[in-house]
């Protein structure tokens, strides 16, 4: 057994500065279910936003006058989006079943399949930033460690020399 304790907690890691020196550190099966709550919130907070973003996409389209079956088909679209991803896929047929019959398709598709595209990627990106929080396991795990007797060993028969030095002053304790 080893008689070394590892800090867990939050704690600075100075020499990387404040911002980047911030640091948790956890038990290896915390980690774990911290790590996943943060994919499950990732995911939650993606399909919010889409939400949130589909809403004010319908709610400033619904004072058009003009509105042909196209402009009716985005609406209902954007009232029965369930994610970013399947809006975007969904609008991607739309426009390529409306090619043909109207010039001006893709200028009325855009502004429901770009804001749908960005925060797909935006939320692939950061889903891909969760998985940064840990250590990565095919590497070394760099765990700083402060041994209780200061790196010196006990000896069970100690010479002659070492009564004569405290660990205090050995650890640079004065």
């Amino acid at each position: 057994m080893s008689n070394t304790t590892t800090y867990t907690g939050f704690w600075f890691d100075l020499s990387r500065g404040y911002a980047r020196g911030a640091t948790l550190t956890l038990p290896t099966r915390t980690g774990n279910f911290l790590i996943t709550a943060l994919s499950v919130l990732t995911s939650w907070a993606a399909v919010s936003a889409w939400i949130i973003i589909s809403y004010l996409l319908h709610q400033t389209r619904t004072s058009q006058t003009n509105a042909g079956p196209l402009h009716l088909e985005l609406q209902v679209l954007l009232r029965n989006s369930t994610s970013a991803l399947d809006t975007f896929l969904q609008g991607i047929r739309m426009q390529l079943a409306w090619r043909h019959t109207s010039r001006r398709a893709l200028r009325q598709i855009a502004p429901v399949i770009v804001p749908a595209f960005i925060i797909w990627v935006g939320f692939v990106i950061a889903g891909i930033f969760v998985a940064a929080v840990g250590s990565p396991s095919y590497k070394d795990v760099v765990v700083l460690l402060k041994p209780d007797n200061c790196g010196l060993l006990r000896l069970i028969r100690q010479p002659r020399w070492a009564s004569q030095y405290s660990d205090k002053r050995l650890c640079g304790i004065h």
